[in-house]
């Protein structure tokens, strides 16, 4: 492999000039990659923050669903009370939406109590006594469901959660200057992207899970640091990382195989520095349930009968069993996928287009062996490839068409009975499916005039037509929906070849570079790579 080829790995495929381009997307991706002033990206950074916010709002704000999973926590650390983060279970009937049925990783709940505390977003009315709250947190939940009931406390908790967007984007911004990519157009292009990004709105509007952007954000600043060689610092953004969601196992599954065997130590010891530092206080107070949750997080097995089946729900029946197989044989794959990028691509594998395709991969096989699927399980896999498309200098119309698959499939749109429905939902959810068939046909016909046939367009508005598209001849307001699984199916497999191509062309392209040079006597790979 050449070096213009290691360097164009890195940094995604040098942008020509624009008179070198005829194609009206080459050169717009040649504007792209022009320098931008540093004020511009602060506007940038500022204008992506206020579209962020803005579409959220306008979709109904952060939702109320699954609130519960945080709540608790959050208003035990805003008044102090560490040993009642993770109250013991109680058997004292709650409204489903309330139902603290199971918890998350502790470093959502410490910012956000912290930043309710600052705030006192709790009014006038009192917190519970310790005497209310019960020897060992034992009747904490309850009274803590209570005194929430007397005050407006709930609305500064949900919109708490529009600050994990700072953290995603900080996360992005790294990635993309340690790329190559950032302090160009192409900066404020990806952030605006994220802003609107449907996976990444469903964490806010659809269930609430704010710990997600958290980790994602975090992640992706371990990377950006891990590109640059820093393995402390990179270490430590993974540890964090960890203590917000779990997945991030998955980025450190890859990295361990990855990472110089010399910085290896390094990076560890600081990655399970920050995740002591975090959890084991926390765990000694609360008698290990910290702990608990920090290795499981929220993504145990739903006591909502079947919503959200996959197929390995579908197959199993032992909850244990089945949260078992969701956390590990994920771990398994990205090691050994992992694994097989060192062997291939040696010290090469830890450069940026190979290594975001190696952890976009393992995120998307995550999604084969999870119990439950919904739309926000699909952020960290879609933020990836998206960034990864955009260091290669080129946003793959396979990735547009695959995101508006998504859209229509996990609609962000609230309506009917959700907490933050929108009386005009249905009549938005409604006409999406139309608006984007007629989107596909323009396309197409532009096709055709241009000569061409994109035939993964055709493929895509014969799917949506035949699986999303109101029947004409039936008075039901939405077509009848289709089984979750079907559609893990469908977009679970598309999502890993989209995540995984990037990498599967570096290794065709260093074989075929192989071949070249033993064909004309040129030094080894070694001495190339």
């Amino acid at each position: 492999m050449s070096e213009a080829s290691i360097n164009d790995a890195h940094t995604g495929p040098r942008i020509k000039s624009h008179d070198e381009y005829r194609s009206p997307s080459m050169r717009v991706y040649a504007w792209l990659n022009e320098p931008l002033r540093a004020s511009w990206c602060l506007i940038g950074w500022i204008v992506a923050t206020i579209v962020f916010v803005t579409v959220t709002h306008l979709l109904g704000g952060p939702t109320e669903d699954d609130v519960s999973v945080s709540a608790y926590s959050t208003w035990a650390v805003a008044h102090g009370h560490l040993s009642c983060m993770y109250s013991p279970p109680s058997t004292h009937y709650f409204p489903p939406i309330a139902s603290p049925y199971t918890m998350i990783a502790p470093l959502y709940p410490l910012i956000s109590g912290a930043v309710l505390a600052i705030t006192h977003g709790w009014g006038s009315a009192p917190f519970p006594t310790a005497a209310q709250l019960g020897p060992g947190c034992s009747h904490a939940l309850v009274a803590l469901f209570n005194w929430s009931s007397t005050t407006d406390v709930i609305g500064p908790t949900i919109n708490f959660g529009y600050l994990m967007w700072l953290p995603l984007m900080v996360g992005a911004i790294l990635l993309l200057r340690a790329t190559g990519r950032g302090r160009t157009r192409w900066e404020p292009f990806v952030l605006l992207g994220l802003a609107v990004l449907p996976p990444v709105l469903e964490c806010l509007v659809t269930y609430f899970h704010p710990q997600d952007l958290l980790a994602i954000g975090l992640a992706l600043c371990s990377l950006a640091f891990a590109l640059r060689h820093r393995w402390i610092w990179a270490g430590v953004m993974l540890g964090l990382a960890f203590t917000s969601q779990s997945f991030v196992l998955l980025i450190a599954a890859v990295l361990i195989v990855v990472v110089p065997k010399k910085d290896r130590v390094q990076f560890a010891l600081a990655s399970v520095a920050t995740v002591a530092f975090i959890v084991a206080p926390l765990a000694v107070i609360t008698s290990g349930r910290a702990l608990k949750w920090s290795a499981i997080g929220s993504g145990s097995v739903s006591p909502k009968g079947t919503a959200g089946g996959t197929l390995l729900r579908a197959i199993g029946r032992d909850p244990h069993l089945l949260l078992a197989c969701a956390r590990t044989l994920p771990i398994v794959c990205a090691l050994l996928l992992a694994l097989w990028a060192k062997k291939r691509l040696g010290d090469f594998a830890l450069n940026a287009v190979p290594l975001l395709s190696l952890i976009a991969t393992a995120f998307a096989l995550r999604l084969v062996f999870e119990v439950s699927l919904w739309g926000y399980y699909f952020a960290a896999v879609a933020v990836l490839i998206v960034i990864n498309d955009v260091i290669q200098g080129r946003v793959r119309g396979h990735v547009i068409a695959l995101l508006a698959l998504f859209t229509l499939v996990y609609n962000p749109v609230p309506w009917g009975f959700a907490p933050n429905g929108q009386s005009w939902g249905l009549a938005v959810r409604e006409a999406m499916p139309k608006v984007f068939v007629i989107g596909a046909l323009l396309l197409i016909l532009i096709d055709v005039v241009r000569r061409r046939v994109r035939w993964y367009i055709v493929a895509w508005l014969a799917l949506v037509c035949l699986t999303l598209v109101e029947n004409p001849f039936s008075h039901a307001a939405l077509r009848t929906a289709l089984p979750n699984w079907f559609w893990q199916v469908l977009l679970v497999p598309i999502t890993v070849g989209l995540a995984i191509s990037p990498l599967i062309k570096l290794i065709k392209s260093q074989a075929d570079s192989i071949d070249t040079a033993s064909d004309t006597s040129a030094p080894g790979l070694d001495s190339l790579v």
